[in-house]
């Protein structure tokens, strides 16, 4: 804005925006008043009558006023979007200066993480991260060196909870000279959430809860790398399941694996793993299990399926079970899986034989009591 023949004999006072003509008066009369510079701000407008933000910075010598302006309306707008956004976003927001010490943050910080302003005056901004979480280098470090940053990661609120968010932040320069940076926090909690709860139903069977045939098949070389020999492997499957099915129904069915899972699940170490792998099909992989410990415990399965049948007469509970080891990494998993499932085989074929007779027997009592039941409704 060239002014110069403009204000050449003009009333300088009339140039300037009404409501801050008091203001630059009073300044222009320290001004005269001392031999100090006085720099000041006000609206001014040229020969198209728009007013602009003008940085005024005045001298004063022998009597006469020298002021030097400097056109500051973009920085002026540049700053007015980020008040808005400040004061207006729904979003967890912070500034902070050169020395990452948090100047100002808004009401959402505060709900998000129960920090007041007061409270964190002076902090550093990264102190918010959990330790496993920490940037390196630190997000104020990367912001400040003019990066824009956007990630996700993880918040520790005053009250301790940890809180997965997403942040942007970046350097804010106020006419063209580094001032500090700002750091956006959007809460993620419910999409992780969702996430995490995705990720579950990949993993694990849903009627069961236990891991599903997609994870077993990658623990499977996951515990064979590990080399934590002997690893052992029982192999399960549920005798009559669909004659359950065919005449109980299939909620009848899912409750009979239900409780089997229980079963297995409660016999087995903490450190053992278990999935469901088929319809009726369980597999246990026993990492550091030698031939007799695994025996034992496929003998303790089968003595907890007895108690709950003692237990409870709603329907006959049978498993048949196999068990396999391999000594080392000559013999694979795979192998110890097909020797287990003969085992089980084994078993169902040559030990089970009566099993499938007197679970058909209860089942077409059970059968016929429901058939008498629903007569005496009619």
């Amino acid at each position: 804005m060239d002014l110069t023949e403009e204000l050449v004999g003009q009333d300088f006072m009339s140039f300037i925006y009404p409501d801050d003509q008091a203001d630059t008066l009073a300044k222009l009369q320290l001004l005269v008043s001392q031999d100090e510079p006085v720099k000041f701000v006000n609206r001014f407008h040229g020969e198209d009558k728009a007013y602009r933000y003008m940085e005024w910075h005045g001298l004063s010598h022998n009597a006469q006023l020298y002021l030097a302006a400097r056109d500051i309306t973009q920085s002026r707008i540049e700053r007015a979007y980020f008040e808005a956004l400040f004061l207006n976003t729904t979003d967890a927001m912070l500034y902070f200066d050169r020395e990452r010490r948090i100047f100002n943050l808004n009401k959402q910080f505060t709900e998000l993480f129960g920090y007041t302003l007061q409270e964190l005056q002076g902090v550093c901004p990264d102190s918010f991260f959990s330790p496993e979480e920490q940037e390196h280098p630190p997000l104020c470090q990367r912001i400040l060196q003019g990066e824009t940053v956007a990630m996700e990661t993880v918040c520790i609120s005053k009250s301790g909870k940890l809180i997965p968010v997403f942040v942007k932040g970046g350097p804010v320069y106020i006419d063209g000279e580094l001032k500090g940076g700002f750091a956006v926090y959007t809460d993620i909690s419910e999409r992780k959430a969702y996430e995490e709860h995705l990720k579950h139903l990949s993993l694990h069977d849903q009627l069961t809860g236990l891991y599903n045939r997609n994870f077993f098949e990658t623990q499977i070389k996951v515990i064979e790398k590990s080399k934590r020999y002997p690893i052992s492997i029982i192999v399960f499957d549920v005798d009559g399941l669909k004659l359950v099915n065919d005449t109980l129904g299939h909620a009848r069915g899912d409750k009979l694996l239900q409780m089997v899972a229980d079963i297995i699940s409660n016999s087995l170490r903490a450190n053992d793993f278990l999935a469901r792998i088929g319809g009726d099909e369980f597999v246990a992989i026993l990492p550091e299990t030698d031939e007799e410990t695994v025996f034992k415990i496929a003998d303790r399965v089968r003595a907890n399926i007895r108690k709950a049948n003692e237990a409870s007469k709603e329907f006959p509970i049978s498993v048949s079970v196999g068990a396999a080891t391999a000594f080392n990494h000559n013999t694979t998993l795979r192998e110890v899986i097909r020797k287990a499932d003969e085992r089980m085989y084994h078993e169902k074929l040559v030990e089970k034989r009566g099993t499938k007779a007197e679970m058909l027997a209860f089942l077409l009592k059970a059968l016929g009591e429901i058939n008498a039941a629903r007569k005496d409704q009619s």
